[in-house]
């Protein structure tokens, strides 16, 4: 897409009819007849644009989408849904659940928010679901048991500690209750045991105190609906067992979310269900990777089955260790789905800023396997979200605000 020319915001005029012409404006109460004044969009943006550096004046046409389109519009819709809840006499928080693929700016938008409501004297508070993973014992525990290779790390559903998740949002949604108390919130330390993560110690996580405005829970995989055994497996073999676990993060974890802000990435047609041609399955003998030809596998040289991170067709090479031979089904790799390429894409830009800042980073070959982990539950649950929103919010009328995000992390214009 050609860029476009950047927008006049020389006045406070300007900003609010930018804002109001977006694609969010309407949804977020920014145009239209149920447009509220409550939020000084030309005040907002300009916080904006200095927390992230934009230069308020000079804005580019990206930038001024981010800002305009995206970043005040979500706020103006969160603060709304807010006071509506205050307004009714609920003085519980208001709990939004954000459901984004990783590297699409959970965190920078998490952080505005927070910021934002901090300006205007109201109290918000983020919560991962990547903080309720399991030990680092418990999912080495996980791993031995299953040999599933989607539950050997630290990702998939099946990987957290629902209870202790539960009972920490729970405790915040009754925060504000007799005289209101404090909560405080588990941390994971994702560089202990050389990266593999484990949970980190009590002493160290952050209290939440009352009163409590807005609590923001974002994660990956949040309002994945299960598609059953069948669909799984058709996905691939492996997945069967982290489908099997979904059900239980709805009615621990997703049941305390009021309203739902999912952001939407690439086509919704991710392989599997009509978006990728299926696999040609042939009979192998030897360890689980695809082998070249009619070539028996030996585990010596051969292209582990995983999603290509690439713009290539082919599927990453890597020497296996030999295993017992094993006759089994296998899949040959087709091309990618837009979304695994992003977040590949999103992820080595993350590594590149990480690798700037002297901290330790992952190699290119280490973020193609980070991708492939989540690639299975990207291609079964995402159609399901996008075109039917989290699971159960709208038969509950809850809310739900959908967001289309293009590769640049800019909203998506109409």
């Amino acid at each position: 897409r050609a860029a476009a020319a950047p927008p006049s915001l020389a006045t406070a005029a300007d900003a609010e009819a930018y804002a109001a012409a977006g694609p969010l404006a309407l949804a977020c109460g920014l145009a239209g007849d149920g447009a509220d004044a409550r939020v000084d969009v030309a005040a907002v943006g300009e916080r904006i644009c200095a927390d992230l550096g934009f230069d308020a004046g000079a804005l580019t046409e990206q930038q001024a989408r981010r800002v305009y389109h995206y970043y005040v519009p979500v706020y103006a819709w969160v603060e709304r849904l807010r006071a509506a809840k205050r307004a009714a006499g609920d003085d519980a928080p208001l709990v939004v659940g954000l459901s984004a693929p990783q590297g699409c700016g959970k965190t920078t938008i998490t952080e505005e928010l927070i910021g934002l409501f901090a300006t205007d004297g109201r109290a918000a508070t983020c919560v991962s679901v990547d903080d309720f993973y399991l030990t680092y014992e418990e999912q080495t525990a996980l791993a031995a048991a299953e040999g599933n290779p989607l539950l050997e790390y630290r990702g998939n559903a099946g990987s957290h500690d629902l209870k202790l998740g539960a009972s920490t949002l729970r405790a915040l949604k009754g925060i504000n209750e007799a005289g209101g108390g404090e909560v405080r919130v588990p941390r994971y330390d994702k560089t202990a045991f050389s990266g593999r993560g484990t949970r980190a110690p009590e002493d160290d996580w952050p209290s939440v105190a009352a009163p409590l405005d807005v609590v923001l829970f974002e994660g990956w995989m949040l309002g994945f609906a299960p598609v059953g055994a069948e669909a799984a497996r058709a996905v691939s073999p492996d997945l069967e067992a982290v489908d099997a676990r979904l059900e239980a993060y709805a009615e621990e974890l997703e049941s305390v979310v009021d309203a739902w802000l999912v952001v939407k990435i690439g086509d919704p047609n991710v392989r599997g269900r009509g978006g990728r041609a299926r696999a040609r399955l042939r009979v192998g003998v030897g360890c689980l990777c695809v082998g070249e030809g009619s070539r028996p596998l030996d585990g010596s040289l051969c292209e582990r089955v995983r999603v290509c991170a690439d713009d290539s067709d082919e599927p990453v090479r890597t020497r296996c260790a030999p295993t017992t031979l094993l006759p089994f089904f296998i899949k040959r790799p087709t091309p990618c789905g837009r979304p695994s390429q992003w977040v590949f894409k999103w992820r080595q830009q993350a590594e590149e800023a990480a690798r700037a800042a002297g901290k330790p980073t992952l190699t290119d070959d280490e973020v193609r396997d980070f991708v492939m982990r989540y690639q299975p539950a990207y291609e079964a649950y995402l159609p399901g979200l996008y075109a039917d929103g989290p699971r159960g919010a709208v038969a509950a009328g809850k809310t739900v605000l959908m967001v289309e995000v293009e590769e640049d992390r800019s909203v998506k214009e109409a």
